[in-house]
């Protein structure tokens, strides 16, 4: 999958390519914030998707988890 932004000409700027295993969207579930690029998957992909409430909780019994996440 490829992450990428769309510059202010309209033109699609690829910023960073995500592999098996990568994850993405967790700075803005983190701090309830838009998100800072798009994904588009380039080969067939399964995702997992969370509810921000399901994700907080999990952070409140893993508090190590967000401390990884906001390297």
């Amino acid at each position: 999958a490829k992450a990428f932004i769309i510059n202010t000409k309209g033109e699609e700027v690829v910023i960073g390519h995500l592999r098996e295993n990568d994850y993405f969207g967790e700075m803005a579930i983190l701090f309830d914030i838009q998100r800072s690029c798009s994904i588009r998957t380039l080969t067939d992909c399964q995702f997992l998707t969370l509810k921000k409430s399901k994700f907080d909780k999990y952070l409140e019994v893993h508090p190590s988890v967000y401390k990884i996440l906001c390297k």
